[in-house]
């Protein structure tokens, strides 16, 4: 059996159950996780779809090598949005931690005040906002580190888009792998020539990735007129109608329960905060507060 790659590059086993997902299965779910994250806010119903993207990055039986670009983000995100949440956020609490006024700017006019106030409320904000962000990240490394860019234009094209677009699409995608692939050919290469790159004051850091910037545009280009040059060789016709493929990948009865369960997620996502007036992670936050006491 053979191993294929990813978008990243990544060696996805064949006999992973996401190998014999739809594309448009993938697509889906993305979508659904993208919007219901972004719907409920509550630490709950974040904490529910989190351990759902959990699962889904398990089951696609990737190497962590793989998604650790994805992490190291992550984690640098993270640490930016909590901080800076956590001091321009004023949410007064049950219980406050700490409450400063500093003036910023005082005139004939007025002041400048920055009111920083950490409460119980702010903290469990600043937490709910990562978590969303780790769901809305970990959702598009199990897309992009279980799909290469020929599932893309097959899933692309089942949705009736022109063919142009799906080559478009499938070729963004691959050329952000093949960009980093290249800024670490282009790092390395500097730093075997004796450049001290990505080390030292962060004005140093800046400008040496500055530097970077001028051969990864020239490899862009390259690459561009390589991609272009080999279109144009294969024949592959963009505004030719009735085009067959090669590759079919069927609708399995797995692609199905998956469609049903996360239309039933994004339907109750919705319907639930009407209709009751609770959130969908409202079980979640029952069985929390039971074992709490």
């Amino acid at each position: 059996m053979t191993l294929e790659k990813s978008l990243f590059r990544a060696y996805v086993p064949p006999d992973a159950f996401v190998r014999r997902m739809h594309p448009l299965t993938k697509i889906a779910i993305v979508v659904v996780l993208n919007l219901v994250t972004l719907w409920a806010t509550d630490p709950y119903s974040t904490a529910l779809f989190l351990a759902i993207c959990v699962a889904l990055v398990l089951l696609s039986r990737s190497p962590l090598s793989a998604i650790r670009g994805f992490l190291l983000t992550l984690l640098g995100l993270m640490q930016l949005l909590t901080a800076a949440y956590i001091l321009l956020s004023v949410k007064p609490g049950t219980v406050t931690y700490l409450e400063r006024r500093l003036v910023l700017l005082s005139s004939s006019g007025g002041e400048l005040v920055w009111h920083i106030l950490i409460s119980d409320r702010t903290i469990a904000d600043a937490l709910a906002l990562d978590m969303r962000l780790v769901v809305l990240i970990l959702a598009m490394a199990f897309f992009m580190v279980t799909t290469n860019d020929r599932d893309i234009v097959y899933g692309l094209r089942k949705l009736r888009l022109p063919l142009a677009v799906s080559l478009i699409v499938a070729l963004i995608f691959r050329a952000i792998s093949i960009s980093v692939d290249d800024f670490y050919a282009v790092r390395e290469a500097m730093r075997a020539k004796g450049a001290d790159v990505g080390t030292g004051p962060i004005w140093r850091r800046v400008r040496d990735y500055v530097y970077l910037m001028v051969p990864l545009f020239v490899l862009v280009v390259r690459r561009s007129e390589e991609v272009s040059l080999a279109i144009e060789a294969r024949g592959i016709p963009i505004r030719r109608p009735g085009r067959t493929v090669y590759h079919s990948l069927p609708f399995h009865r797995e692609d199905w329960l998956l469609l049903a369960a996360f239309g039933a997620l994004l339907v109750a996502t919705l319907l639930i905060p009407r209709l009751t007036g609770a959130s969908i992670g409202a079980p979640l936050r029952w069985l929390v507060e039971s074992l709490w006491r």
